[in-house]
């Protein structure tokens, strides 16, 4: 009896223990328990999202819910280049082939957002054509991406038409002489007795351009841009001048090219008379000297004698005098109405389409040793350079001197 006493104490104890075991996991109505703590139990047709209390325990990182593959994946500095195109789009259109990387964008226009990086030789189909205000064609295209069809917009000058592969063009800026620095703009387009300049830094921001001897080419343009303005604005009559920008900055932080547009929407939205881009080349130390980049087509003459009475006052300085260059663009598909292939420098391009006489002035080869010590490398021989500028500028309009 006693062993059996003995084996009834035994179940009993075990009995107990698994009867306080239950009682400690038990969990009240209602609620449940996870690894993330406490949720707050909710209605199934409530669909606001469960409220998560945190615990002492550490909470374990949860990742976002992937993007739908439908879903345009907008491009950032850390992502990787989407996959090109590995077929044409089953839709209906022209087939075609980009002969350069290019923006898939939202909408016709280069400011328009980014929605992915096209890669060179990506198969598309053009579904339609738009035309902006700078007289630029964009096409509405279908593109196969990673096996699905998707839709936006890229320059008509990136595509070539019925082409298994790209055959771009390829050449460089040409040289074309010493313009006619008889001939002067004469006309003020909006006609209210005032000639308005429009100066262009070159670069700024994030965008440096070239950098020898210690100096940066971003800092070189804009003061000679402020020198230039100064003098114009102090000494004749009947002018107004802004610069796209007076201070370090870029106008469009993520593309020079996108930055290049909004630095004719300056002038544009100014009315202006002409435009000026200043720069500093550099060509591997091998030559010295300025040299002025001009337009090409209808306004071709006009824009290369602004260029030579600038480069005129500049060899005053001492800086041998280069001449002029203009340069086809690459894009080669496209052409003024005149039939002449359309600029390959985007300002001058853009600028002449919108009727505004314009040039850029390399003013010297600031990797040259000899040019950047004659000529950059104090503030006082830049502002000289500025001064040069506007004497040119003054003489190609006829600008009237200030009484004294």
């Amino acid at each position: 009896m006693s062993r059996i006493r003995r084996v009834l104490e035994l179940l009993a104890v075990v009995a107990i223990a698994i009867l306080v075991f239950l009682a400690c996991t038990e969990v009240s109505p209602g609620t449940e328990e996870t690894q993330l703590g406490t949720v707050s139990s909710t209605p199934a047709a409530n669909m606001t999202p469960a409220v998560i209390t945190p615990t002492a325990e550490p909470v374990p990182s949860v990742q976002a819910t992937p993007t739908p593959r439908n879903s345009p994946t907008p491009v950032s500095a850390s992502a990787p280049p989407l996959k090109k195109g590995s077929k044409y789009a089953d839709v209906e259109g022209e087939q075609g082939v980009l002969n350069e990387r290019e923006y898939f964008r939202s909408a016709p226009g280069r400011n328009q957002r980014r929605e992915y990086r096209l890669e060179y030789h990506t198969k598309l189909v053009v579904v339609d054509q738009y035309k902006s205000e700078f007289n630029e064609i964009w096409y509405r295209v279908a593109v196969v991406i990673d096996g699905r069809t998707e839709y936006g917009y890229v320059q008509a000058s990136s595509v070539d038409l019925g082409k298994a592969k790209p055959t771009p063009a390829k050449t460089g800026p040409v040289n074309c002489g010493d313009g006619d620095t008889s001939i002067r703009h004469g006309e003020d387009r909006d006609g209210d007795g005032v000639y308005v300049v429009v100066l262009d830094p070159g670069h700024g921001g994030s965008f440096y351009g070239a950098s020898h001897y210690g100096a940066i080419e971003k800092i070189l343009n804009l003061k000679v841009a402020l020198a230039c303005q100064e003098y114009l604005e102090n000494n004749y009559e009947n002018v107004i001048v802004y610069l796209t920008r007076d201070r370090d900055r870029s106008l469009d932080p993520v593309s020079d090219v996108d930055d290049l547009e909004l630095r004719v929407r300056v002038a544009v939205d100014a009315e202006a008379d002409i435009m000026v881009s200043l720069h500093f080349d550099a060509d591997g130390g091998r030559h010295r000297g300025a040299e002025g980049l001009v337009t090409k087509g209808e306004l071709h003459e006009k824009s290369m004698a602004l260029s030579s009475l600038i480069l005129e006052n500049l060899e005053a300085l001492g800086i041998e005098n280069l001449g002029n260059r203009k340069r086809r663009s690459e894009r080669s598909r496209y052409s003024y109405p005149d039939g002449e292939y359309m600029d390959g420098y985007l300002i001058n391009r853009l600028a002449a389409e919108s009727g505004i006489v314009n040039c850029i002035i390399e003013h010297a080869q600031m990797d040259n040793e000899q040019d950047f010590y004659d000529f950059c490398d104090t503030d006082e021989k830049l502002t000289k350079l500025g001064i040069a500028d506007a004497m040119g500028i003054a003489t190609y309009l006829e600008l009237k001197p200030k009484s004294q």
